[in-house]
């Protein structure tokens, strides 16, 4: 497979890295869409380095953008076929992020949008190391069938908290609003749908603690 490239953004204050936030657009878009978040969120990460990679295929939906994996057959089967072949690259590149900047996934946060979102959770469940945090927009976990028999974020010894905020699409574990805990090694799943502001809700970002700082 060829490999993935993206954008990059260093650490807001000239630090060495000491977290590595990768963002996973959705369909049709690219690394671009994602990499401005970075100078917003620098206040809070000033040593983090951020990287938006571009998906693997070129959108076959529109004129222009990129895919992690087609949605032209929309079944659960072919999703998950989908991202298992997207997860490969996706990992390589993470890998080689993480090298780069001497990090490992004690400091690796993966943040996505739609189609991002369910990569960087398929991913993030199946690593050998639990990374950090995961934060996903407007997704659904892919393949929640299949948890048990992936090994993945269970071979170290510590509990990582995932939170599903957002809205979710299509959920095989449940509805939102009565959606039943996933457990995969360490890794413990938290389905908890996000209140919008319209209806009065709000939720508190975590602190940047949390990403090994």
């Amino acid at each position: 497979d060829k490999a993935l490239t993206g954008r990059s953004r260093a650490p807001g204050r000239g630090s060495r890295e000491k977290q590595l936030v990768v963002l996973l657009h959705g369909l049709g878009a690219d690394g671009n869409d994602l990499i401005g978040l970075a100078p917003n969120w620098a206040a809070t990460l000033p040593d983090a380095a951020f990287i938006a990679p571009d998906g693997p295929m070129v959108c076959d939906m529109g004129p222009f953008g990129r895919q992690w994996f087609s949605l032209q057959e929309f079944s659960q089967a072919s999703i998950a076929a989908g991202a298992r072949r997207a997860a490969d690259p996706l990992n390589s590149f993470i890998d080689g992020e993480l090298a780069r900047h001497g990090l490992d996934d004690r400091h690796l946060a993966l943040v996505g949008f739609s189609q991002g979102w369910e990569m960087g959770l398929y991913v993030a469940v199946r690593r050998p190391v639990g990374c950090a945090g995961v934060v996903g927009y407007s997704g659904m976990l892919v393949d929640g069938e299949g948890l048990g028999n992936d090994q993945g974020a269970g071979d170290d010894e510590e509990d990582h908290d995932v939170d599903l905020g957002g809205p979710h699409q299509g959920l095989p574990d449940g509805a939102p609003g009565e959606i039943g805990p996933v457990y995969a090694g360490n890794l413990h799943l938290v389905l908890e749908p996000a209140k919008h502001v319209a209806d009065g809700g709000s939720r508190q970002p975590t602190e940047p603690g949390g990403l090994g700082g």
